[in-house]
């Protein structure tokens, strides 16, 4: 992965040229960044937030900040993808000073699935491949040359989902009805206590049927799915000012602070008190930098 950082070192795009092995599950992740995913070649199952897409090369899924998303490579082959990462606030002023504010909006949208014309994947590849060059080049006029390519990228990109109706691609039959079914109550439901045995009686389906068929159509495990949403809505209430780690526990469903700050820490990486104070250091910077033009 290669990382394209301001003067102060602060971590603004990341882009990954990267080939996965057939029969492959990613793990789930919900960013604080922007991403867009770009599958080379191959074919994927593309599970983000409610739907799963399934791509084939020369297609994209543009993925919202904190969205959970997982890949599944069922392709006989190897695929091969990039992923680009972009911090919120660098990403949003390119759009502006560029003119494509529509691109956020897409970002935002339930649809985030797209295929590219020929002509546009010719080109957006070429871009692509050459950011990843530039980075190889690492000269004195390299970081130019990436944030101008960037820039190009993300005006053709805007230009081509522009252009398109926004059917993109149709989910997996919604993640096969039932599965559809039960990631939707879930995202709804997920402060609740959800037993496994509960939850598939309330869909009139066995326990072991339950786990096959959203395993198969989501990459996720039930249980761990329920984790991610939680942790992922935590995240959320954590950035308010003034939120506790115990409250915030008990309100997106965890019966015992210890149990949610287990969790929490596998699946963000750092303690959710942590978590918390860095986001207020992070605020009281913002303030103090406000406060002393």
């Amino acid at each position: 992965m290669l990382d394209y950082k301001s003067s102060s070192g602060k971590c603004l795009f990341t882009i990954e040229k990267k080939r996965v092995p057939k029969s492959f599950i990613s793990k789930g992740v919900a960013f604080g960044m922007y991403r867009i995913y770009y599958l080379i070649s191959g074919r994927i199952d593309c599970f983000i937030k409610d739907k799963c897409y399934r791509m084939r090369g020369g297609e994209l899924v543009l993925i919202n900040m904190h969205t959970l998303s997982r890949n599944i490579y069922n392709d006989e082959d190897a695929s091969e993808r990039i992923l680009l990462k972009l911090d919120q606030a660098f990403f949003e002023d390119l759009c502006s000073e560029t003119g494509i504010d529509d691109l956020i909006a897409f970002f935002k949208a339930d649809n985030t699935a797209f295929r590219l014309r020929q002509k546009s994947r010719r080109r957006i590849e070429e871009i692509l491949l050459n950011i990843l060059e530039e980075f190889k080049a690492d000269d004195t006029s390299s970081k130019v040359m990436i944030k101008n390519l960037l820039t190009e990228f993300l005006i053709l990109l805007t230009r081509e989902v522009n252009s398109q109706t926004r059917e993109g691609m149709t989910s997996s039959e919604t993640v096969k009805a039932k599965a559809a079914e039960i990631v939707q109550y879930i995202n709804t439901n997920y402060m609740l206590d959800l037993p496994l045995k509960s939850l598939a009686e309330k869909f009139f389906i066995s326990p072991y049927y339950m786990i096959k068929i959203f395993k198969r159509y989501t990459g996720f495990t039930v249980t761990e799915y329920i984790n991610n949403v939680r942790i992922q809505e935590a995240a959320r209430l954590l950035r308010c000012k003034g939120a506790k780690v115990a409250d915030t526990a008990e309100k997106v469903g965890f019966s015992n602070a210890t149990n949610f700050s287990r969790v929490f820490k596998r699946i963000m990486h750092i303690s959710p008190a942590k978590y918390r104070v860095s986001l207020t250091r992070k605020r009281s910077y913002t303030l103090s930098t406000s406060a002393n033009p």
